[in-house]
């Protein structure tokens, strides 16, 4: 047997996530490339995604339901090459707008997975969006603008964390509370 078939057999059943949500300029990314960090200083088994990258494609009159389908196709088919190679613990940064977006998460994933919300000021979020050049990010402002005064993207996490300090110590504490340290 092959030294990735037999660590993938012995870790799938250990695999388990956690989704570090908020709204668009919260700092997901930021977070999860810095408890990726960590854990590779660790020396521990990890993978760490951006789920915004799996389902940013343009289909022309394609529904919000439809993208969701694809979304989760794409992560199934990624979380399965890296269960294959012996990932057991899976970082992933996307924006949960609502209830049925975790539930086409939990639905797409064959492990457990835990939901950190990260909650900033809206303050902070236009001072860390409206400084970027791209138009992408002044169409992230206006969409983190819009659901923060329509409620979208919160109370849907297991956990909510303050990420308007040093990165190191909310993903410290990320891992701390998931007992991944």
């Amino acid at each position: 047997m092959h030294r990735i078939a037999a660590v993938a057999m012995s870790g799938r059943s250990r695999a388990s996530g956690v989704v570090i949500s908020g709204l668009y300029g919260s700092g997901k990314t930021t977070v999860v490339e810095e408890i990726a960090d960590l854990l590779e200083g660790a020396e521990a088994n990890y993978g760490a995604l951006d789920l915004d990258w799996l389902w940013w494609f343009g289909t022309p009159g394609i529904q919000r339901r439809e993208a969701l389908v694809v979304l989760s196709a794409n992560l199934a088919s990624v979380v399965g090459v890296y269960l294959d190679a012996g990932v057991t613990r899976f970082v992933m940064a996307w924006s949960l707008r609502d209830p049925s977006d975790v539930s086409a998460l939990r639905a797409a994933l064959p492990f457990p997975i835990k939901v950190v919300e990260l909650t900033v000021p809206l303050p902070l979020i236009e001072q860390r969006l409206s400084g970027s050049v791209t138009a992408a990010r002044t169409a992230d402002l206006r969409e983190a603008r819009r659901w923060f005064h329509q409620g979208l993207g919160t109370g849907l996490g297991d956990v909510q964390i303050d990420n308007d300090r040093p990165v190191r110590e909310v993903a410290v504490e990320i891992l701390t509370w998931l007992g991944w340290l």
